[in-house]
């Protein structure tokens, strides 16, 4: 089995938070507020990840190309450590290896999500 997400020791490297690496990517929602303190993190580890090619390898990162494209999402998954970004997972979007789809479901986004869920 690859390495996927946040199990690598890519997480190690480049979060002080590793256990707080959330597996997500692909469809992300999020509120401007928070996008706009994020931002500039993500973009620090995206290019934190691009630089170090010698993790590349598909055996460490399980990027199958290993060519460093996965790196956006990296740098996201590894910025929401550092900040220890809470997310809500869910199947019914976008689903990983080993999740099990759910078939027939709408999906619709809350106005406003409690305060809980956000990060300062």
């Amino acid at each position: 089995m690859l390495p996927f997400g946040c199990d690598n020791e890519l997480a190690k490297l480049h979060t002080s938070h590793p256990e707080a690496c959330d597996k997500v990517g692909g469809v992300i929602v999020m509120h401007i507020d928070d996008l706009r303190k994020f931002a500039i993190l993500w973009l620090h580890k995206i290019e934190e990840v691009r630089a170090e090619t010698a993790h590349y390898r598909k055996n460490i990162s399980g990027d199958i190309y290993e060519s460093g494209w996965i790196s956006e999402m990296y740098g996201y998954s590894f910025g929401a450590a550092e900040l220890k970004l809470p997310h809500v997972i869910s199947d019914k979007i976008l689903i990983y290896p080993g999740y099990v789809l759910e078939s027939g479901v709408i999906i619709s986004i809350p106005v406003e999500i409690s305060p809980a869920k956000r990060f300062v």
